[in-house]
């Protein structure tokens, strides 16, 4: 079954939020799908250890708000600067003992473009796009993205609408269904309003040209879901 990943962002999230706090933007992310257990909300207290240990960037918890059959119900990110970071994550996951052992699911994503603002508030919502891009059609797939979704971006960044936002891809493969996801955060639903009307403006005639390269790149269609921001830190 193929899964969406956050943002993400993964990432993904606290790329945007501690931006002021960090020197750079979380260069990965570990990413684990779990299905809530008893109690089901996820012990955030060894992240919050962590975070104030300044040992991760920061951390989140997701919902889906659009549900596609995925057995997960819960995702946690939490965003770091290199692999070495990583060893205090593996740990705090190891200790945990909220998640049901048969729903888990992890993905470490590579940030390979990414906003650099910080939002103007926490945001609410990610919107979420797996890609099964061809492998070897990487430099493909970041051009696409620069020439496409980025000049998007950063006009409704600029605006307040969305961010944080960015590519990323697996950076050790894990799931064989998708190699790149685009995400982007938003400041609430309305926001989708407004990337409708900017993909809009970009005109019908372009958009279906880079529709047609996309699908060009890749194996199969895309698939895209909503998620609601359960927790965030900072």
């Amino acid at each position: 079954m193929r899964r969406c990943s956050i943002v993400l962002f993964l990432f993904c999230a606290v790329t945007g939020a501690v931006a002021q706090t960090m020197p750079a933007p979380p260069q990965l992310t570990w990413v684990r799908y779990y299905a809530a257990g008893d109690p089901a909300d996820f012990n955030r207290a060894p992240f919050e250890k962590l975070l104030a240990e300044k040992k991760i960037a920061g951390f989140g918890v997701l919902a889906p708000a659009t549900h596609i059959g995925d057995p997960w119900t819960r995702v946690v990110f939490v965003g770091v600067a290199n692999w070495a970071a990583l060893d205090a994550v593996a740990s705090a996951f190891a200790a945990d003992r909220v998640t049901l052992p048969n729903g888990v699911h992890d993905v470490v994503l590579r940030h390979v473009a990414q906003s650099a603002a910080p939002p103007a508030a926490k945001p609410k919502y990610v919107v979420v796009n797996t890609h099964p891009i061809t492998r070897g059609r990487d430099s493909d797939a970041l051009a696409l993205f620069n020439e496409w979704a980025k000049p998007v971006f950063l006009d409704l960044e600029s605006k307040g609408k969305v961010g944080p936002w960015g590519l990323s891809a697996q950076n050790v493969v894990v799931d064989n269904e998708w190699t790149y996801m685009v995400w982007y955060f938003l400041a609430d639903l309305s926001a989708l309003d407004d990337v409708g009307k900017a993909l809009a403006g970009v005109g019908a005639s372009r958009l279906e040209t880079y529709e047609r390269r996309l699908r060009e790149m890749s194996e199969d269609d895309y698939r895209g879901q909503l998620l609601r921001v359960v927790y965030m830190a900072p």
